[in-house]
């Protein structure tokens, strides 16, 4: 699906926004991934900037999918609005959906558009705002701790050491970051336990040097690129053998080693696990006992009902009764299964745009209006350029031409600048 948005500005159509959905990008989605969405934007280097926007999903080897991008003006509540929209019409409303953003301006209508939709917030923008107003070392041992904390009872421990320390910071956190960004409330069917949005920073790095291209060339080097990587992925899931996705199965494995727990059954798959283990900070060793159901594939640490990979207790646990297989104590989504049929579907190859095909819209589309970028704009003195007398920090430094290394650049630069003026200028 490719929509394309313009606006009427003195008589003449301006592109003004455009979304692209692969159909193997959503099928993918729908058929074989965790229902879970990272949604972020960035800047457009280009002529026209603007942002370009994604919503991106996780496979069961935790590689970045892509599923939907759009090209938009800026980030508002219009314009997010809009995206949320379009990608409803794509996904519809998945069992369980969970979508992570950062504290962005216009994110909020998210709850308007996918209302059954859990949403999160991603933990290293919260962090950042936090320490503005609240500084000391018990926030520092608590903040990251009450985040990852995988039950209530942990999480209310370190909330109520910060709280201690200032009573400010409930309120702070209930007022300014009111989406979840504890993992113990995060939903079971998600089944992806990340509390920061390090997909969107992996799509920025995906995409870095193509942000300064124009849109018809950017859409095009995306989907090149989604086209070799389904293409290529296609092949890795042809060759993998067995239930489960080798990746996850080896970390079971790893695991498994110097398990030192004590197990006390209770029935054929339900048993008490008990043993000594660190906390968040790495200071201390704790005791703990923690129930755990093969059948129901749960454990009261949560960890397992979250991530849907065992936990060390549920690892334990199997272990102990040597003829079971750990793949099978596993989510469906992370199954050879569940790979294969996300990258089933192919995105067709394309001739170069010489030969597209030129559709008949009755008008002609212009580029984007030209928007003044946010902040001060920054000046020259021509006259001061001209003469070789070139501002820095407040200053005025003099040299020749010549000799202008030390200011970042290089004499020569310095002449051709010059020498663009006076032709400018008539001189």
């Amino acid at each position: 699906m490719v929509i394309i948005e313009h606006h009427l500005v003195r008589e003449k159509h301006h592109f003004k926004r455009m979304l692209v959905a692969f159909k193997a990008c959503v099928d993918g989605f729908l058929n074989g991934y965790r229902p879970y969405l990272s949604i972020d934007s960035i800047f457009l280097t280009g002529r026209f900037r603007g942002q370009l926007a994604t919503a991106c999903a996780v496979d069961g080897h935790n590689w970045l999918f892509p599923v939907v991008f759009a090209i938009m003006e800026c980030e508002d509540s219009e314009n997010w609005e809009w995206f949320m929209e379009k990608l409803h019409d794509c996904i519809g409303d998945p069992i369980g959906l969970a979508i992570c953003t950062d504290a962005g301006k216009g994110l909020n209508v998210i709850k308007t558009v996918l209302k059954n939709a859990e949403h999160r917030e991603c933990m290293r923008h919260l962090v950042t705002n936090f320490k503005k107003r609240f500084r000391g070392k018990v926030f520092d041992e608590n903040l990251w701790a009450a985040a990852y904390a995988w039950q209530p009872e942990q999480f209310e421990k370190h909330m109520s050491k910060m709280v201690a320390a200032n009573p400010d910071v409930l309120t702070y956190l209930t007022e300014t970051h009111p989406n979840l960004w504890m993992r113990c409330k995060f939903s079971e069917l998600a089944k992806v336990d990340y509390v920061t949005n390090n997909l969107a920073e992996s799509f920025n790095s995906w995409i870095r040097k193509f942000k300064a291209m124009h849109v018809g060339d950017l859409v095009e080097k995306l989907r090149q690129k989604l086209m070799l990587k389904f293409d290529q992925r296609r092949r890795i899931g042809r060759n993998m053998a067995g239930l489960v996705l080798p990746h996850i199965y080896n970390d079971l494995k790893m695991r498994s080693y110097g398990l030192k727990y004590k197990i006390q059954r209770s029935d054929d798959d339900i048993a008490e696990v008990y043993g000594k283990h660190w906390t968040f900070t790495k200071d201390q060793l704790v005791d703990f006992k923690h129930v755990v159901d093969l059948k129901g594939m749960t454990c009261t640490c949560r960890s397992w009902q979250i991530s849907g990979k065992s936990c060390p207790h549920a690892i334990a646990f199997i272990t102990y009764l040597r003829e079971e297989n750990l793949q099978l104590y596993v989510d469906r989504s992370y199954t050879i299964e569940k790979f294969r049929a996300a990258y089933k579907r192919k995105i067709p190859a394309m001739t170069d745009k010489k030969q597209w095909p030129k559709p008949d819209k009755g008008f002609f589309l212009y580029p984007p209006l030209l928007r003044r970028p946010a902040g001060r704009q920054k000046h020259i003195d021509l006259r001061l350029l001209m003469k070789g007398v070139i501002r820095r920090k407040g200053e005025e430094v003099h040299m020749s031409a010549q000799s202008a290394t030390n200011m970042g650049t290089t004499g020569t630069l310095v002449e051709k600048e010059i020498q663009k003026l006076k032709k400018s200028l008539h001189c």
